[in-house]
């Protein structure tokens, strides 16, 4: 899920901090891990994880939004989870290749060796055949105390590619999308977004 909140603990309630001083804004920019190092950096990481807590007005919010889900849900696991084939070597074969960007993915679930083509409609780019399992689980839960809070836990087995590129592109995903924005404007939910790089400690 990604509905416009970007960073690690950005909610839609955060508000720009007006009254920090000009040499707390450098101090706190100093700590920042480097962009380009910290993608780097995710290359070699483990599965990226992120969890999305949503809580909402009333009940008929949170229904709707169970309802919005179920074919993002279903979605998912037929073309970016168990649903399809895996092999562990498509992922190094596409993000090797020369010549690809988001806005020319293509979702297919394709039965047989995994393969990268040509997209005839666009010559010279790569179009990628789904065969391997990019989101290793994507799962929503209501809590026990509070039944309008609803947690979404989204597992990928890496950002750029499984995250950026295939998540963010689906159709059933980019409907959904429109839809929690548009609740969210009006006041009826609350997010609030976190992303992690899981580590070798502990089983999944």
């Amino acid at each position: 899920l990604d509905v416009g909140i970007h960073g690690s603990e950005k909610t839609m309630d955060d508000d720009d901090d007006d009254d920090k001083t000009e040499v707390e804004n450098e101090a706190e920019n100093a700590n920042e891990p480097n962009e380009n190092e910290s993608e780097k950096d995710s290359r070699s990481r483990g599965p990226y994880l992120r969890t999305i807590k949503l809580h909402f007005k009333s009940f008929a919010h949170r229904n709707y939004f169970l309802q919005w889900i179920e074919p993002v849900c279903n979605d998912v696991y037929v073309h970016e989870g168990p649903g399809i084939r895996v092999d562990p070597t498509f992922l190094h074969a596409y993000n090797d290749a020369s010549s690809h960007n988001a806005t020319d993915i293509k979702r297919k679930s394709i039965i047989g060796p995994p393969s990268l083509t040509k997209d005839s409609s666009a010559t010279g780019v790569i179009a990628a055949p789904f065969t391997t399992r990019t989101t290793l689980s994507y799962r929503v839960s209501i809590s026990d105390k509070d039944p309008l809070s609803v947690l979404l836990v989204e597992r990928y087995s890496d950002k750029q590619t499984a995250f950026e590129r295939i998540h963010k592109h689906g159709n059933e995903f980019v409907t959904f999308r429109d839809k929690i924005k548009g609740m969210k404007n009006r006041g009826m939910v609350r997010i609030k977004a976190l992303s992690y790089w899981e580590t070798e400690l502990g089983y999944v």
